[in-house]
């Protein structure tokens, strides 16, 4: 994966926007250990060199504002997209994105809670559909997992091109003895 763009409210978030009160942001993502986790999975991400996006139906300076009061800021940069943004069906906006910065289907991952927003998504992105209200451990996991993947099959791929290439030059060598 080289890009991960989240929906916002109930994916990152445990409640929609609606709801958001200022002096209570950090409840938003449900318990300290759940934030904990989201905090590890950006991290791990970002360590990936995985770039991330946040893109809701949620005002964009809503969310800048939350993510600011729970130290998530850092993780997104100027890559948060919020309703003044992307008007319309989220599919749009996601190829948009894969197009600006040069990813192909089997780099981006689209996480959301809606159901529409996903099949939107699926004819340029692999996609994750939140459950529940909020990514939940096992999703959270999951999505680490496959940056994991990511590195196992590039590593894999290595490989096999130090095989050919060893063998390619065996190969020269037994030519050259002939």
């Amino acid at each position: 994966l080289k890009a991960v763009i989240f929906d916002f409210d109930e994916t990152l978030t445990c409640v929609p926007s609606s709801s958001f009160q200022l002096e209570k942001m950090k409840d938003d993502y449900g318990q300290p250990e759940r934030l904990q986790l989201i905090r590890h999975m950006l991290h791990t991400l970002k360590t990936k060199n995985v770039q991330l996006f946040i893109l809701s139906f949620a005002y964009a300076s809503t969310i800048k504002n939350s993510l600011k009061q729970v130290e998530l800021d850092l993780f997104f940069e100027d890559r948060v997209f919020g309703w003044d943004s992307c008007r319309g069906k989220k599919g749009n906006f996601i190829k948009h994105l894969m197009d600006k910065h040069n990813l192909s289907f089997d780099e981006t991952l689209f996480v959301d809670d809606q159901p529409y927003n996903i099949d939107d998504a699926k004819p340029h992105c692999k996609t994750i559909l939140v459950q529940d209200s909020g990514l939940s451990h096992s999703e959270i996991h999951k999505i680490i997992s496959m940056t994991t993947i990511s590195d196992e099959l590039i590593k894999v791929e290595q490989a096999q091109n130090q095989a050919a290439q060893t063998q390619a030059a065996q190969t020269q060598s037994l030519q050259n003895i002939i």
